[in-house]
């Protein structure tokens, strides 16, 4: 049987103590000009009185509430939302579109490095017109 780990006991040792410490009872005591003192240790010429320890409980873990999923919308809601034509649209808001997804073809086809910064670029600056015009 192999020896008993030494850090293990000095955990467990130390581990004791700290538990001592934190059920230590509290001295109250009022010195001659009234200030009120608080203690572990009881003082040596004055009346005193112990503070009592709150009883700990164990309180269930709070958890944060779950957010419900939106419900998913009707065919009818999304047949609305999608029903303006796109010849009715505006022909620069139409240009903006077709721009952009040739862009965003070309980042996903691939590319070496100083043209893809300026296609992520070209991206932001159509996105941007896009909402800002459309």
């Amino acid at each position: 049987m192999p020896p008993p780990n030494r850090n293990l006991w000095y955990f467990i040792l130390l581990a004791s103590l700290i538990s001592f410490q934190a059920n230590a009872e509290v001295f109250i005591w009022t010195d001659d000009q009234g200030q009120a003192h608080f203690s572990d240790t009881p003082p040596d010429n004055a009346p005193y009185r112990g503070m009592p320890t709150p009883d700990l409980k164990n309180t269930p873990l709070l958890l944060p509430e779950q957010r419900s999923r939106p419900s998913p919308r009707s065919a009818t809601t999304r047949k609305t939302n999608t029903s303006v034509a796109p010849t009715t649209r505006n022909p620069r808001c139409q240009n903006y579109e077709q721009r952009l997804e040739r862009v965003q073809l070309q980042l996903r086809n691939g590319y070496r490095e100083p043209r893809g910064n300026r296609l992520r670029h070209e991206r932001r600056e159509l996105k941007s017109k896009l909402w800002n015009d459309c």
